[in-house]
């Protein structure tokens, strides 16, 4: 709170140079781990007097709550009313396997036809729910329960049997990408692909910003142009 103070005073006066201080960010599981600790190295370099401190965490946070200055979510904002939120890239939903899983099972044209194969699934821990598969059918999104002798916790792990032929899964772009790139994977029924799904990165409405969270905020809105041309 102290520190608070001094910026705004700092700011009121015109002589604040360079954001500084305690940074709190929290980002989804695998999305920080596989996309954005690279840029987290980057801001840091070009904020030297930042220090970070980032949360891993799949759940919609309380920000007031938690004490959290910046959030970075997927999806829809259910408490956008509260948030300064910019949307900074896109994924997409890929259904993917390995070339030898196709050549002992076939791959499926249609999503209907998944019943015939071993879809690789992941429950979320908070609700306990096996999160479905979505495709886009005729202009309109629907959801599939997608069967399979496999379920994970762990949406990495849900990709990494996927790369190991164990089955196929429905994964993000980020996910899916390099394996893609690099041959290990390949994707199907992609004319069914549903709807890219939106990243923010957000804030509390509040009337004093620091900025530390305005200097993150605009890192985050450039970098998100790199994420784009490589997902």
């Amino acid at each position: 709170m102290l520190l608070e103070l001094d910026e705004l005073a700092a700011e009121i006066q015109g002589n604040q140079e360079t954001p500084k201080g305690r940074l709190t960010v929290s980002v989804p599981v695998a999305l920080g781990r596989m996309c954005l600790i690279d840029a987290f190295g980057e801001f840091m370099q070009k904020f030297p007097e930042i220090s970070l401190e980032v949360t891993f965490d799949d759940r919609a946070v309380d920000l007031a709550e938690k004490g959290i200055d910046v959030v970075i979510r997927t999806g829809t904002l259910t408490d956008s009313a509260n948030l300064i939120a910019q949307r900074i890239f896109t994924y997409q939903l890929m259904v993917c396997g390995t070339q030898d899983y196709f050549a002992r099972y076939g791959k499926p044209e249609h999503p209907q036809e998944l019943e015939e194969h071993n879809c690789l699934n992941f429950r979320n821990r908070d609700t306990g729910r096996t999160v479905p598969w979505f495709f886009s059918i005729n202009s309109k999104v629907e959801r599939f329960n997608a069967n399979g002798k496999l379920v994970f916790d762990d949406g990495e792990a849900v990709a990494r049997a996927a790369m190991v032929g164990i089955g196929i899964s429905q994964m993000p772009s980020f996910m899916a990408a390099q394996a893609i790139q690099n041959g290990v994977l390949s994707e199907v029924l992609q004319p069914y692909r549903p709807d890219e799904t939106p990243i923010w990165v957000a804030y509390l409405d509040r009337r004093f910003v620091s900025s530390r969270i305005r200097a993150f905020m605009e890192f985050m809105s450039s970098y998100g142009k790199i994420l784009r041309s490589f997902l």
